[in-house]
C-alpha cells in the first residue's frame, strides 16, 4: 500500500508533528510505503528516508494583497499537486490537519479516497481555538453565531479567513473520512454537520517502555529534597499557562517548575507574569526541547500539570507522561477528559479554578504512594488504550476500509469534465 501523506510541518515541533513522525515510522515498519507533501519553507527539509515533494505555497490559501493574487497561486498549486498525485498514484491520501482548500480539489479530483487528522477545530471555526471573543468556550455551531458573537469581524483578513473556512469545510464533507481523537471532538464533528459514517474514532498514541525499565529509571531520578512539576507545551493563551501559573502561590509545598515550550509568547506574556508573582526562583524554562530530553523530564517530575483552556482535542502530554509513571492534574476539557481518570490515574479540576488546581497539586506533592499508584494506573492505562500497536491497527484498517468499499471518489467542479487521472 502507497500512502500521500500532506503535512504542514515536515519538522519535529509539537504534538501533531510527534504524532506524523510516529505514524510514519509505524507504517514503514509494517511494509506501507510513504510519500510526503510539505510546504517550501526554511524549517522544513528532506529526510531522505522516504520520497518526500517540497511545495511552494501550499499551508497559505489566502494571504496574499489581493484575492485575485491568491486564486492565481493557488490555481498553480492545484496542477502541481495533481501532477503529483498522477505520478505517484497512491492508494490513500492522508491529510494532517491541512487547512487549504486547494488541496482537497486536487486529491478530490484525483478520485483517491482521503482520510484527515482532525488536530483542531480550525475545520469549523474560522478563529481556529474555538474560543469566543472574551476568551470563554464556544459553544456554537459554525454558522451565524460565528457573526453575532463578534468572532468575525468586518476586516479584509477575517473575511478571507472565513472565506477559507466554509470553502474547506465543504469539500471536506466530500468522500474523506474524518479521524477524531477523542469523544470530545466527534460530538463537535456531529454538531457541525459531518456524518457518523465519515468519523473514525482513532485515539492519539505514544511509545511504552518496558514497565520494568520505566521504574528503574524513575527511582534513578528520585530526589525527596525538591518537588518537581512539569509543563510542557505552547506557552499560548489557549494552553493555559498562565492559569497554572496564577494558581502556583497557592501550593503549600515547595516545588520547582519545568516549563518544556517553544515560541515567542513566552518570553511577550508569560515571562512578565513569572515576575509580578515572584516565581523566578521557582520556575525554570527550556526551549525547542528535544523529544529524548522530554522523556527524561517526565521520568523525574513528581507532577505533570495539563491547564490547558480550550475544548483540548486529545493533548498527547497526558498519555506521554503516563508512559513514564508520572501522574497528572489536568483541566477537565475536550479529549482530556478520554485519557484523565479522576482520582485514578490524576486529578481532573474545572478551567480557572486556581484553588483547585493548586489543591489537587498538593494532594499528589503530600503523597509519594499516591503518585506511585496513579502512575502505574495511567501506564496501565496507556497499555491498554494508546500504545503504537493499537493505533497502528486502527488506522491501518482505516486505510483498508477506504480503498476496499468499492466507491467512486472522483469529483468535478461545476460545469468540469472529469478528467483521467
Amino acid at each position: 500500500m502507497k500512502v500521500l501523506h500532506f503535512c504542514s510541518f515536515y519538522r519535529p515541533l509539537g504534538g501533531a508533528e510527534k504524532l506524523l513522525f510516529n505514524v510514519l515510522d509505524l507504517l514503514e515498519q509494517n511494509g506501507v510505503e510513504n510519500v510526503i507533501v510539505a510546504p517550501e519553507l526554511g524549517s522544513n527539509g528532506p529526510t531522505g528516508l522516504r520520497k518526500e515533494y517540497f511545495v511552494e505555497f501550499l499551508e497559505f490559501p489566502f494571504s496574499r494583497s489581493t484575492l485575485y493574487a491568491s486564486l492565481s497561486r493557488n490555481w498553480a498549486l492545484l496542477r502541481v499537486l495533481r501532477q503529483i498525485l498522477r505520478l505517484e498514484k497512491p492508494d490513500v491520501v492522508h491529510l494532517h490537519n491541512q487547512q487549504n482548500p486547494f488541496i482537497y480539489l486536487a486529491c478530490l479530483m484525483s478520485g483517491t479516497p482521503m482520510v484527515r487528522n482532525v488536530h483542531d477545530p480550525r475545520l469549523y471555526c474560522p478563529t481556529n481555538w474555538r474560543l469566543l471573543p472574551d476568551k470563554s468556550l464556544c459553544p456554537h455551531a459554525f454558522g451565524r453565531a460565528c457573526l453575532t458573537e463578534g468572532c468575525v469581524k468586518p476586516t479584509m483578513a477575517d473575511a478571507r479567513q472565513l472565506f477559507a473556512t466554509i470553502f474547506n469545510r465543504q469539500l471536506s464533507f466530500w468522500k474523506t473520512t474524518l479521524i477524531m481523537e477523542s469523544r470530545e471532538t466527534w460530538a463537535m464533528a456531529i454538531q457541525n454537520g459531518y456524518r457518523e459514517d465519515q468519523l473514525c474514532l482513532i485515539p492519539n498514541c505514544t511509545p511504552l517502555p518496558p514497565l520494568q525499565q520505566e521504574m528503574e529509571e524513575k527511582a534513578s531520578h528520585e530526589d525527596s529534597s525538591q518537588n518537581t512539576l512539569l509543563f510542557v507545551g505552547r506557552a499560548s493563551y489557549e494552553k493555559g499557562l498562565h492559569f497554572l501559573l496564577n494558581a502556583l502561590p497557592r501550593v503549600r509545598n515547595d516545588f520547582k517548575l519545568f516549563i518544556l515550550t517553544a515560541g515567542d509568547y513566552y518570553e511577550q506574556q508569560i515571562a512578565p507574569l513569572v515576575e509580578r508573582l515572584g516565581l523566578g526562583s521557582k520556575v525554570e524554562v527550556r526551549f525547542d526541547t528535544s523529544y529524548k530530553d522530554t522523556a527524561t523530564f517526565y521520568s523525574k517530575a513528581d507532577v505533570v500539570v495539563v491547564p490547558s483552556i480550550w475544548f483540548e482535542p486529545f493533548c498527547m502530554i497526558g498519555i506521554e507522561a503516563y508512559s513514564h509513571l508520572t501522574p497528572v492534574v489536568a483541566t477537565r476539557t475536550g479529549g482530556i477528559k478520554d485519557w484523565c481518570v479522576d482520582g485514578e490515574t490524576g486529578f481532573l479540576v474545572d478551567i480557572f479554578d486556581e484553588y483547585a488546581l493548586a489543591r489537587r497539586i498538593d494532594d499528589l506533592l503530600d503523597n509519594p504512594a499516591l503518585r506511585k499508584e496513579f502512575g502505574i494506573n495511567g501506564y496501565r492505562r496507556v497499555q491498554q488504550n494508546y500504545t503504537d500497536k493499537i493505533y497502528f491497527q486502527r488506522l491501518y484498517a482505516l486505510y483498508e476500509k477506504v480503498t476496499q468499499d468499492g466507491k467512486d471518489y472522483s469529483y468535478r467542479l461545476p460545469g468540469m469534465a472529469r478528467r483521467a487521472v
